[in-house]
Parts: C-alpha cells; sequence; structure tokens
C-alpha cells in the first residue's frame, strides 16, 4: 500500500513568513512491545499508522529510534525503534 505525503502549512507566529513542513507517515512493519519498549503505555500493533515527529524532543530520542505521533504535528510524541517504521517514500 503506498502511502502519500501531505503538505502542511502553519503559520501562527509569523503571518509573513510560510512555515512549510512535509508530513510524513508510516506504518509499523512488526509490533511493538512494552517488553522492548518500556516507556509506551501500551504495545502497539503492526500496521498502526503513524506520523513522524519533526518538533522539539528535548534530546530524549536515542540514535536508534525515531520520534512519532499518533496525529500530524500533534503531541504527545514517543520513541519507537526506527526498523519499526516503513515510510512513505
Amino acid at each position: 500500500m503506498k502511502l502519500n505525503r501531505t503538505l502542511l502549512i502553519k503559520n501562527k507566529q509569523y503571518p509573513k513568513k510560510l512555515n512549510i513542513m512535509i508530513a510524513q507517515r508510516g506504518v509499523l512493519n512488526r509490533d511493538v512491545t512494552t517488553e522492548e519498549c518500556p516507556w509506551l503505555s501500551k504495545d502497539l500493533p503492526k500496521g498502526k499508522v503513524v506520523y513522524k515527529y519533526f518538533k522539539y524532543t528535548y534530546t530524549c530520542i536515542g540514535k536508534d529510534g525515531v520520534a512519532v505521533s499518533d496525529k500530524n504535528d500533534e503531541e504527545p510524541f514517543y520513541e519507537v525503534p526506527r526498523t519499526s517504521v516503513n515510510w512513505d517514500s
């Protein structure tokens, strides 16, 4: 299944400038469990749609992880293993 990227234009602070961000949508390619990732509140099923989180993560994401959220460009974000997500290309 091919997923499409969404173009977002956000501009609340600077009305004369456009802040353009490409939403990157991905699908979990396997179950991600709380045993593997104890910071998660529940297991995440294979096939779950996630969005790459581009805002500041306060350096709490490890080198083998990626910040994602359930809705595009919205908190809360959480970390999943990099290898667990197939990104839209």
